[in-house]
């Protein structure tokens, strides 16, 4: 007996599976083809590149000459912060290597620990600084809502506990259980 009279009805299946591949996978081809380009994306204005000035103008109506005066200030704050900051990430790595010597001395990570909190004092004052510096550039109306925009951005920060302080952080931890795991006890 030939194969194919057989099995005519398993083969016409095969047949028939493959033509269906073929023409979902021509249909999906027409669709990307025939799909119009994506537009370019929209030119961004350099207010809007510079996210943080953008949203201060936005949010406090600041003029031009504040926008320009605002984003000088950020360029000579970010960059004595970049040496700061890479000051205590250098304290930080020399602190880590010290708590994990074979023989950690003490002394030793007392010291770095009081120069990172000096550096992160320095740092704190220097946000400060910065901020006075912006709030000068600003007219009494934008004052107040400069406030009123530190305030919530210290409150997403430190959210409220609703009276419970500490409760989050004084329970026990407890690894999560995985019902996989514990099924095959």
């Amino acid at each position: 007996m030939d194969i194919f009279a057989k099995h005519r009805l398993t083969v016409l299946v095969i047949i028939v599976l493959i033509v269906l591949n073929l023409m979902s996978l021509g249909s999906l081809w027409y669709v990307h083809v025939s799909r119009p380009a994506l537009p370019p994306p929209a030119k961004i204005s350099n207010d809007e590149r510079d996210a943080v000035p953008y949203f201060f103008k936005k949010e406090m109506g600041l003029s031009a000459k504040q926008m320009s005066a605002i984003r000088a200030s950020r360029k000579n704050h970010f960059q004595e912060m970049k040496s700061l900051d890479n000051d205590i990430r250098g304290l930080k790595a020399r602190l880590i290597a010290q708590i994990f010597d074979d023989n950690p001395e003490q002394s030793v990570i007392d010291s770095l620990s009081e120069k990172i909190g000096r550096k992160e004092g320095f740092r704190e004052r220097m946000i400060a600084r910065h901020l006075v510096e912006i709030r000068s550039l600003l007219n009494d109306r934008q004052k107040v809502r400069m406030r009123r925009l530190m305030r919530q951005m210290i409150e997403r920060v430190q959210p409220h506990h609703s009276g419970r302080s500490g409760e989050f952080y004084n329970r026990p931890f407890r690894p999560p259980r995985f019902r996989a795991v514990d099924s095959l006890r």
